[in-house]
């Protein structure tokens, strides 16, 4: 098994809503692996990368933080 493979395996075993310590963790592997493995796991690596979209952006509800001026 690949590093791309068991860091996507442990994804796929974390919480929907990750802690940022957890997003910081799985960004720092995403941006550790090597170019080939990347390229030849492009969709492992893509689904990786929303399914961290999404646990970063669920909480839409939330109404933005008015600018200061």
């Amino acid at each position: 098994m690949t590093s791309i493979d068991l860091l996507y395996e442990d994804l796929q075993n974390a919480p929907s809503l990750l802690s940022v310590a957890d997003e910081v963790r799985f960004m720092l592997g995403l941006t550790a692996l090597e170019s080939e493995d990347i390229a030849r796991n492009s969709e492992v690596f893509f689904r990786m990368l929303d399914r961290l979209e999404d646990s970063h952006t669920t909480d839409d509800a939330t109404p933005p933080s008015t600018p200061r001026p």
